[in-house]
């Protein structure tokens, strides 16, 4: 289940441009791109997933981010032809993860699991035939334990868990390089922070792979230590394959970032020895 809302209005590409971190500038017709709404301070508000069109602007983010954008936006809209929607009811998501052909129809080149992948977008009365015609092709279903584990091995954030209204996008990887900044574009809302810390620091903090010697998965907020210290918190973790290894990500300070970085977790009164990935 995904939120979807379209914009539309004549000030439709420049509204959204000056509200996120991506340059709409340079987007054509038929092409999507990653971006970020943020507070004024820089702080993740909702990572979102852009389709440009010809006559909208169509927006995907996390379920319950959808109502406090349409408010916030809303209020934002003062001259502007701009007209927000919420299409979510209207629009079924298939998401497929590995190479896949464009089938046409409207679809975005992403896979929130991680790695290359593809978003058909159908209505929900045509998405059992799209997901049928893709199991011809040879997709298989995928469990949602498996495509957690993907994502966690990606280490691809997950609003809510991962990246919260606490955290500055460069803590969790929400960058130039992973495609959810845009540098170089003009102000938004947000943009001083951001930039900032781009060009004159570092964040304080990072969100890293772990790897936990223990049989049980601890819950999410487990505080995460190194040589006694509080270093951070646990923020996703499943048990793979492998009996007794536990794969995480976890938000730590910066200096215990780097992989080989010998760290332990706080679980059930006792502590699971595991290393930085």
């Amino acid at each position: 289940e995904r939120g979807i809302l379209k914009v539309t209005g004549a000030d439709r590409a420049r509204f959204v441009h000056g509200l996120t971190t991506q340059d709409m500038k340079g987007l054509k017709p038929g092409q999507a791109a990653r971006a970020l709404w943020v507070t004024p301070k820089g702080k993740v508000l909702a990572l979102l997933h852009l389709l440009l069109e010809e006559d909208a602007v169509w927006i995907e983010t996390d379920p319950d981010r959808v109502k406090p954008l349409l408010e916030a936006w809303n209020r934002m809209i003062i001259t502007e032809d701009v007209a927000l929607e919420d299409r979510s009811g209207e629009v079924a998501v298939t998401a497929v993860s590995g190479e896949v052909r464009d089938r046409g129809g409207r679809s975005l080149p992403i896979c929130r699991a991680g790695g290359p992948g593809r978003e058909f977008w159908t209505s929900p009365a045509e998405a059992g035939a799209l997901r049928t015609a893709l199991e011809k092709d040879g997709a298989l279903p995928v469990p949602p334990r498996r495509e957690e584990a993907l994502r966690i091995a990606h280490a691809v954030p997950l609003y809510g868990r991962d990246v919260t209204e606490e955290n500055l996008p460069q803590e969790a990887g929400l960058d130039e390089d992973t495609g959810w900044i845009s540098y170089s574009k003009g102000c938004y809302v947000g943009q001083e922070t951001i930039a900032r810390l781009h060009h004159l620091g570092q964040p304080s903090r990072r969100l890293v792979r772990l790897e936990l010697e223990s049989d049980r998965v601890p819950g999410s907020g487990a505080p995460v230590l190194a040589a006694g210290e509080r270093i951070g918190q646990l923020t996703s973790a499943l048990c793979p394959d492998t009996p007794g290894r536990i794969q995480g990500l976890a938000m730590v300070k910066r200096e215990f970032a780097t992989a080989g970085t010998r760290i332990e977790v706080t679980l059930l009164g006792a502590r699971a020895p595991g290393t930085v990935l």
